[in-house]
């Protein structure tokens, strides 16, 4: 929607304020020093993170109820903490 584009539009100018340009300097420092497994996992983190998980979450929204939805879309970062926790002992922070 709109509203997602403006605000996408403006985190970077938010950030630069916030953090100044340095910090910035030193992500397009780590980006230029990066691997082809790292570019690799880079891609894959954005399509299948991003990309083709909003495109699943649009295609439930036609299938079923938003409520439906909704639960599972934020009953996940739960689960995978609780997972975390007891499969791989991975601390809480």
């Amino acid at each position: 929607s709109l509203i997602v584009l403006a605000i996408g539009a403006l985190l970077p100018s938010a950030g630069l304020a916030v953090a100044g340009w340095p910090s910035f300097n030193s992500v397009f420092h780590t980006l230029s020093h990066l691997s082809a497994f790292g570019w690799g996992l880079l891609a894959y983190v954005i399509i299948l993170g991003s990309i083709v998980t909003y495109g699943l979450n649009n295609f439930a929204l036609t299938r079923t109820s938003p409520s439906t939805v909704s639960i599972y879309v934020f009953i996940q970062p739960l689960l995978g903490a609780v997972l975390g926790y007891t499969l791989f002992e991975e601390p809480f922070t």
